[in-house]
């Protein structure tokens, strides 16, 4: 009998068998570090004088049973890692200057359907081997990037602006802000900006008109000829109301509506609507 390290006795026959398996584990060790070896060495040959690309390595990671992490230590204790190439300024701008002309080549190319310009992006990526997102880094690097021009405003050229708004709202009270906008030329959203800045008294709100119909059709929200209520205070509903009901009152409001349209007092009928839906919706 044999003294383990533990002091526990042992039978010659159970320690042979526990060296026995030890051996085995070690040997399994071995041969384990026998395959990654040749494993690296295949990958070293397979790379050898050129630098991989990310697709190959994963492709590679699953063929020999290894996750993607690694085949990039292997790589870098074989040597095989990308160093990154700095490009000078002069590179940069030719391969912006080739990313803009085959954007604008496929951009009037055409096809059935239309491309969008992440689509165009994602095809040009695979043409040059950039990546997009380098690209407009460069193109910012280089001041290339486009900026939109704005125009800047002061003090007293808002308050004529606006001035010239209010006029122009009060001489035509249906006219669209956008449609103002162009004529001022000045942007929609600029606009509306300039008359929230503005305080109530230096830019008065042109006064609502409602349409016709809610003028002569109803009375405290009923029909003016049976006292039906109108839970929504909508022109179009009045309207038809009456051209059901009330064909006499429909003809008479429509030919007031027609005359005063003429002159320049109340909306076409799309209009009419369209102006009144905040009010319905309000009330």
């Amino acid at each position: 009998m044999t003294q383990n390290w533990g002091g526990e006795m042992k039978e010659p026959k159970e320690e042979y068998e526990e060296m026995g398996k030890v051996g085995e584990i070690a040997e399994e060790e071995e041969k384990e570090e026998e395959e990654e070896e040749e494993e690296k060495t295949e990958l070293k040959e397979k790379y050898k004088g050129e630098i991989p690309q990310q697709k190959i390595d994963k492709a590679f990671a699953k063929r020999v049973g290894r996750d993607f992490a690694t085949i990039r230590k292997w790589k870098r204790e074989l040597g095989l890692t990308e160093k990154r190439r700095e490009y000078s300024t002069k590179e940069k701008g030719e391969i912006v200057e080739e990313f803009a002309r085959l954007k604008k080549a496929f951009a009037n190319e055409k096809c059935e359907g239309k491309r969008t310009a992440r689509e165009i992006d994602a095809k040009i990526e695979k043409i040059i081997d950039f990546g997009i997102a380098t690209i407009y880094l460069w193109k910012r690097e280089l001041a290339l990037t486009e900026k939109c021009p704005r125009k800047k405003y002061s003090s007293e050229d808002k308050m004529k602006i606006v001035q010239r708004y209010d006029k122009m709202k009060a001489e035509t009270p249906y006219l669209r802000l956008k449609d103002i906008a162009k004529m001022l030329e000045v942007p929609e959203r600029t606009l509306i900006a300039m008359r929230r800045e503005l305080s109530t008294e230096q830019s008065p709100k042109a006064p609502k008109t409602k349409s016709v119909y809610l003028e002569l059709g109803i009375r405290e929200n009923k029909c003016v000829e049976c006292g039906n209520h109108f839970r929504l205070l909508h022109s179009g509903n009045i309207k038809r109301h009456l051209l059901r009901h009330h064909k006499e009152l429909y003809d008479k409001i429509e030919t007031e509506r027609e005359k005063m349209t003429k002159i320049g007092k109340m909306p076409t009928e799309d209009e009419a609507d369209n102006a009144n839906d905040s009010d319905g919706d309000a009330l």
